[in-house]
């Protein structure tokens, strides 16, 4: 549980938002629409089932379902083409639309299979793809009334907008053929200005060259059944109304309002930093249609507190617009900007593994961020942790105006409390002291800027731990390489010494790059021992989490890749973190992961498989979903055959309930009955070592 503003966090471990694209759909088949939000910022899936509460905001995060998507890129749309009733997934791909229709049903799950791999019209003459920027968010709706899905999309060579028009009702009486044909390349009569987001209306649609990005939202805005469009523009933070005053089969926009929705209801206009993208759908429960808009420029956007959720008042047709909220969802997760790097650190002293947050930065204005360390105090128990709000500027690091923090801490000077060397994103470390005393809150005042002239190649990730085994605190370095320096403390217990030339350079082989994504690794490394060896968890751009063992003893030599988690078994976005720590006394390491959208995700004790562990058996492979949970709990065992028992147990042993399964490859039961706090769960079959993991009930 992590605590803030007196409450607990509902979806503190969901993993942040940053550059977002939303959608609609139903994830669980219950009748209720969920949400899907698609991040930029790794290309992340994160959907939140709607628990259906009349007149209510109510999601919870739930990561089980990201895995029935299928892989994605800039944008994601949610549409019905078929009629089926159920939503279908529109994405891009190579300039592009690809679709996907959804096959699955309440008794199977989620399921997609896909239908085009590029979206086609006729082009006077010529089937060719309907062209869609990376950058764009195009219009998918029913344009002319006639039931089947339209497609607008901005002209490749100017700013005026491609109607595409779907002929399956036309030519077929049904809906789902998916044949398009160009009507018009100046849909509305309107175009965009060459050098800014200004429209003029009943323009020639000369070829101006401007388009670089923009966002569609279709809505009837005045009760006269004919949409009316809403542009986002890639440089700009307004959004521009046009009002549709043709017809439903030949639209001519009219009015031009460039502050929406401040127009519609008289609420504040949307100014989020930049390119704003709209979606129009029920987030309370009322029956009507509500409007969200976030911003979806990576890299250029407000990344805290960004998605703004307006309320409306009036109906689907004629809306009113009020702003309700700024930071939806947002204010119920953990969300540190971009790029969480956590640590598992005991900072004061007892003896309960505390939580501190390094991060890129908050974003204040291109090339601007503020970064800062966030602490989180353990105020729970060795079985039960409860993560409490303690500084959101630990260590005042923040009047330093250092850029992209990643922390470590040890004992450098033999005080007995816990010090810190702080990464910065321009490849440099500071050493600071802890003056407070043992079992203290820590006091920091900087002891060294520029560390021992370490310089590593920017993004500098260090770890204090002490490798070679002589009783001093070593330090291990990651960086936008993709490769680990090692760097030997050559002083005394009292007083750290480290030269600025690696002791050993690409200590173990490891190298965090995937060159089909990036030509840089970003390793940020996390050491642990367990009884026999060293080993190591490392962080990467890629997002997948590297484990290696064999690092005992071995300074010089290659270390052993552990493939089943080098494999992404965990994927929580890209530009990954991590701390292990076995939080809550069961003897298992757990494991918190950090992502550059700026948030954490907790797993609980079914990550690492140490050399602990008695392997005279092979394994259960299985994964539990969602952790935490609330009414509802499911495992998916691979392969699974046989009669499988699930025993449930509290934090002591004790035995809650015991399920006999036959084969199947998910397994799961209901959770409604057991109060809120952590629970033991294990999988027996014959031949097979147990799987035992924990899990939180929320309260």
């Amino acid at each position: 549980m992590l605590i803030e503003n007196s409450g607990s966090l509902k979806n503190a471990w969901a993993g942040g938002l940053n550059f977002v694209v939303m959608g609609e759909i139903d994830l669980d088949y219950d009748g209720i629409a969920d949400l899907v939000i698609f991040d930029k910022s790794g290309n992340k899936v994160i959907p939140f089932l709607n628990q259906g509460v009349a007149g209510t905001v109510a999601y919870r995060y739930a990561p089980e379902y990201r895995k029935f998507f299928p892989p994605m890129t800039e944008w994601l749309v949610f549409k019905d083409y078929n009629g089926d009733g159920q939503a279908d997934l529109f994405t891009y791909y190579s300039g592009g639309t690809r679709i996907y229709k959804n096959i699955g049903s309440a008794s199977e799950g989620l399921k997609f299979e896909k239908v085009v791999n590029l979206l086609f019209s006729d082009y006077e003459n010529i089937n060719t793809s309907i062209f869609v920027p990376a950058s764009d968010l195009p219009g998918i709706e029913d344009i002319d009334g006639d039931g089947d899905l339209d497609f607008l999309a901005f002209d490749v060579f100017g700013g005026c907008v491609d109607y595409h028009r779907n002929l399956s009702m036309e030519l077929y009486g049904h809906l789902d053929s998916l044949k398009f044909e160009l009507v018009t390349r100046n849909w509305g009569n309107f175009a965009e200005d060459g050098f800014t987001n200004a429209v003029s209306l009943n323009a020639d649609c000369g070829r101006n060259l401007r388009h670089a990005g923009s966002s569609f939202l279709l809505l009837d805005v005045n009760g006269d059944s004919k949409k009316d469009l809403v542009l986002g523009d890639i440089n700009y933070n307004n959004m521009v109304l046009l009002i549709n005053g043709g017809t439903q089969q030949t639209a001519q926009m009219t009015q031009v309002q460039i502050n929406f929705p401040a127009q519609v209801g008289g609420s504040f206009p949307v100014n989020t930093t930049v390119f704003p993208a709209g979606v129009y759908m029920d987030v309370n429960n009322d029956g009507v249609k509500d409007l969200l808009v976030a911003p979806t420029a990576a890299g250029r956007s407000d990344n805290f507190k960004s998605i703004w959720h307006y309320q409306n008042s009036g109906f689907d047709s004629l809306p009113s617009f009020q702003l309700v909220q700024k930071g939806f969802l947002q204010n119920t997760m953990l969300d540190m900007g971009e790029g969480a790097h956590p640590v598992f650190v005991d900072f004061d002293g007892d003896g309960l593994q505390d939580l501190v947050i390094g991060n890129y930065g908050y974003f204040v204005s291109t090339s601007n961020y503020d970064s800062r360390l966030r602490a989180y105090r353990n105020t729970g128990t060795a079985s039960a942790p409860e993560f409490t709000f303690f500084s959101a500027d630990f260590g005042n690091l923040s009047s330093a105006n250092l850029d992209g923090l990643m922390p470590t801490f040890g004992d450098l000077d033999g005080d007995g409390d816990l010090d810190m060397i702080v990464g910065e994103s321009n490849g440099r470390l500071h050493y600071y002291k802890n003056n407070a005393g043992a079992g203290q809150i820590p006091q920091f005042t900087l002891e060294a800027a520029n560390f021992s002239g370490i310089q590593e190649p920017q993004f500098s990730a260090p770890f204090l731990f002490d490798l070679d085994e002589d009783g001093k605190l070593d330090l291990l370095v990651g960086s936008r390489a993709g490769r680990l320096n090692f760097y030997k403390n050559n002083g005394t217990a009292l007083i750290p010494m480290f030269s600025s030339t690696p002791t050993v350079l690409n200590i173990g082989g490891v190298n965090t790059v995937d060159q089909t994504l990036s030509f840089y690794g970003f390793s940020t490394p996390y050491v642990f021992a367990d009884a026999n060896d060293f080993q190591l968890f490392c962080g990467s751009f890629s997002g997948r989490i590297f484990h290696f063992k064999g690092l005992k003893g071995n300074l010089n030599g290659e270390w052993q890749l552990v493939t089943p988690v080098a494999d992404s078994l965990v994927y929580e976005g890209m530009r990954t973190a991590v701390s292990v720590a076995d939080i809550n006394n069961d003897g298992k390491l757990d494991m918190v992961v950090g992502n550059y959208s700026g948030g954490l995700s907790l797993l609980y004790g079914q990550i690492v498989n140490t050399s602990i562990q008695d392997n005279s058996l092979p394994a259960i492979m299985a994964e539990m979903f969602p952790n935490p949970f609330s009414d509802w709990v499911s495992f998916t065992i691979p392969n699974n055959t046989g009669k499988t028992e699930l025993t449930v147990m509290d934090i002591r042993g004790v035995e809650m309930q015991r399920i006999i399964f036959s084969a199947g490859e998910s397994v799961g039961f209901d959770a409604s009955a057991l109060p809120g706090g952590v629970f033991v769960f294990k999988i027996q079959k014959e031949g097979y070592a147990p799987y035992v993991c924990k899990g939180v009930k929320m309260h």
